[in-house]
């Protein structure tokens, strides 16, 4: 699942999954992402931006998605993280990133849960 609030990036990201040959699933912000995890049972990761519009931001959903799925894997990003805010434990991807740094990121997140990452 990728939450992305800005529409290139979520593109890009998803095309990046999906050329590893992933099923995607995209929201634009953490109430969309809340609905589609309560709705999509085979979401095996949230990859979420942290900085969003709406009440909640990535480090919050981040936080919801471990107590209710607490075997999901997690990966944030961010271009930047507010004086107030850290990763809280959670794996961060600084923007810009490379897509190799995306992949690398995602397979070491998926192997360490699930044992290997899918092949195309």
């Amino acid at each position: 699942l990728v939450v992305e609030d800005d529409a290139d990036v979520r593109s890009t990201v998803t095309s990046t999954f999906e050329a590893l040959a992933f099923e995607v699933f995209s929201a634009r912000d953490v109430d969309e992402a809340l609905c589609l995890l309560q709705i999509e049972s085979n979401i095996a990761l949230v990859f979420s931006d942290v900085n969003m519009p709406g009440t909640m931001n990535g480090i919050e959903l981040g936080h919801i998605i471990r107590r209710r799925w607490p075997d999901m894997p997690i990966l944030l990003s961010s271009g930047y993280l507010r004086e107030d805010q850290d990763a809280n434990g959670f794996l961060l991807l600084q923007k810009p990133y490379r897509s190799t740094e995306l992949i690398e990121a995602l397979g070491g997140l998926l192997s360490s849960a699930h044992g290997t990452m899918p092949h195309e």
